[in-house]
């Protein structure tokens, strides 16, 4: 059979032909050049992000300033009143779809089967890939546990220097890294579609209650780890995920985003259950006007939140 599809005479060209070209195409398919904005900034950091990592990037800063994605941790995991229900999520019940964006946490990763929320590890695996299936964009965080006392996230206790290249627990942060490059790897749909991730380590790392917050270490140890995380986690990972600066200081984030008008993602936790993150940024404190009206509007959709959250748990659906 096989000779008999190569006999095609003297002239090849008909067969091999149409091979190259597919070969070619396949070949830009698999390894596309450096994408860059139509402002002719570049794409991510990691010039070697997957393709699908990289139209996440691009996709980000074109709808940025287009609209709002929301987002809801653990989503398809719990709710109100329920635990592990297939396609169940309070966002959809609420507002009849899912939420754009699924927070995970890895949390406990490789020393038991869940995380500090309880969510198995396997189950969240397959809630990531029905979330991407559905379109939608994946942020994982980490609560790491302190690697100089064996406490949790909580536990003050400086640690940084411990894990960085030299410290006495650097080869047991490596190999949680790992764990996590294994975890990432088999975020896959399809025959080898990795799922593209956004990975926000030491988040929250400006407040104070996290071993890797602020007064736990210095802004050089800070700066070295998180280098650090990024080249490893890229590596190992084979580029499917790009790590995002996530603080909790709502000011920060927004002056951030002014001052660099090229960042596509600045995380920032805003919790109102909590008087200290009530907060908002006005744009010129030289003029209290407009900055008195943006406070009240703030304070104003703050209210309307509580008070529609209030009368969600009595059952009224606003959606």
């Amino acid at each position: 059979m096989l000779n008999k599809f190569f006999d095609m005479g003297t002239d090849t060209r008909p067969v091999f032909f149409p091979i190259l070209i597919l070969i070619a195409i396949v070949i830009l398919i698999l390894n596309p050049g450096p994408e860059v904005n139509a402002d002719g900034s570049s794409g991510p950091a990691d010039q070697k992000a997957t393709r699908k990592t990289r139209a996440l990037f691009m996709n980000l800063k074109d709808i940025a300033g287009k609209g709002i994605l929301l987002g809801h941790q653990d989503d398809l995991a719990y709710g109100v009143g329920w635990k592990d229900q297939p396609g169940r999520s309070d966002i959809k019940d609420v507002c009849g779809d899912y939420p754009a964006l699924f927070g995970w946490d890895v949390s406990k990763l490789g020393q038991q089967p869940f995380n500090i929320d309880s969510v198995e590890f396997e189950k969240m695996k397959n809630w990531i890939k029905q979330g991407y299936r559905r379109g939608g964009l994946i942020s994982i965080s980490w609560h790491m546990d302190n690697p100089v006392t064996g406490g949790d996230s909580w536990d003050k206790t400086p640690a940084i220097y411990s894990i960085l290249p030299g410290g006495e627990h650097h080869e047991e942060y490596k190999q949680k890294l790992d764990l996590f490059a294994e975890f990432l790897d088999d975020l896959k749909v399809g025959l080898w579609t990795k799922i593209p991730v956004i990975f926000r380590p030491f988040h929250e790392h400006t407040g104070n209650w996290f071993w890797w917050g602020r007064g736990n270490a210095t802004a050089e140890e800070f700066k070295t780890l998180w280098k650090f995380t990024y080249f490893v986690a890229s590596r190992l990972t084979q580029n499917n995920n790009f790590q995002v600066y996530s603080n909790e200081d709502f000011y920060l984030s927004l002056k951030q985003l002014r001052d660099n008008p090229n960042n596509v993602i600045t995380y920032s936790d805003l919790q109102p259950r909590q008087t200290h993150y009530i907060s908002c940024y006005c744009p010129d404190t030289s003029q209290p006007i407009q900055c008195a009206i943006f406070s009240i509007t703030f304070l104003l959709i703050m209210c309307v939140t509580v008070i529609t959250t209030i009368f969600w748990y009595i059952d009224t659906s606003f959606c």
